[in-house]
């Protein structure tokens, strides 16, 4: 048997998991959890939902960055206020993702869902950073400490949705629940990274023949930077939306929640 939780394999009778302690006492019997190359799946599916809405998405990201950018200039003098505002919103922009992926509408509205309970959200998020923050501080190792704990938190803000948790409950709950994932999680990111990355890269170096004094290398060297000026841009503008869905789809297709 599986456990309904985290997917631990159990034994079969087993009153508790020995993972994440969740009661198996007459909970029902969960399916083997998913293997094979989960992280080129979800690359997929994200991409496919991308691609289904792809303006609306960017519209959406585009509203949620200008209105933080108006908290903090509003805020004037005190800074709390605009990071406050701007971690509220990044909460919503993470729960309109999870719509996205679930196949569900999305519309503006749901960037201020949020701000119906404002101090539990701020403070969820507010915890987060603060201990990605703490934890990046480590002399030395901080960075490899730090994404370590970025994968193990990366489920609080869809946590945070449910009533049930807390600031710390959602945290603790995160961990729990990308126990035995975060490897996975970190490989699918360094995919995206390299997949963007390579050819950037070689329409940069391409288009450094423009500096070739060859009328043939000056041409195709023009044309290898207009190239990378227009990757660039696409990319900047997708690449953070793309990046949000592959967030939800990791906790959708771990945790398998889904909302009435």
């Amino acid at each position: 048997m599986f456990c309904p939780n985290c997917g631990t394999q159990l034994p079969d009778g087993a009153g508790f998991c020995s993972n994440c302690g969740y009661s198996l006492n007459g909970a029902p019997a969960a399916a083997a959890p998913r293997q094979g190359n989960l992280s080129i799946e979800i690359i997929k599916r994200a991409l496919a939902i991308l691609g289904k809405k792809p303006f609306l998405l960017w519209g959406l990201s585009l509203l949620c960055g200008l209105l933080s950018i108006l908290a903090y200039f509003l805020g004037g003098t005190v800074l709390a206020i605009g990071f406050a505002v701007s971690l509220v919103l990044s909460l919503g922009m993470e729960w309109i993702y999870l719509d996205g992926y679930r196949g569900k509408e999305v519309n503006s509205k749901q960037l201020f869902e949020p701000f119906k309970n404002f101090w539990k959200s701020f403070a969820g998020m507010g915890w987060r950073e603060l201990w990605l923050f703490l934890w990046s501080l480590i002399p030395f190792a901080g960075i490899v400490f730090g994404t370590i704990k970025y994968y193990a938190y990366l489920f609080t803000p869809y946590l945070l949705r449910d009533g049930e948790f807390g600031a710390q409950e959602a945290l603790k709950e995160s961990m729990s629940r990308t126990n035995g994932y975060k490897g996975r999680m970190f490989l699918t990111d360094f995919l995206i990274a390299v997949a963007v990355g390579v050819p950037a890269g070689l329409f940069y170096l391409l288009g450094m023949l423009s500096a070739i004094d060859n009328i043939v290398c000056r041409i195709f060297g023009v044309m290898f930077l207009f190239l990378y000026f227009v990757y660039t841009v696409v990319y900047s503008v997708f690449l953070p939306l793309f990046c949000g869905l592959v967030r939800a789809a990791w906790f959708e297709e771990i945790c398998g929640e889904k909302e009435e």
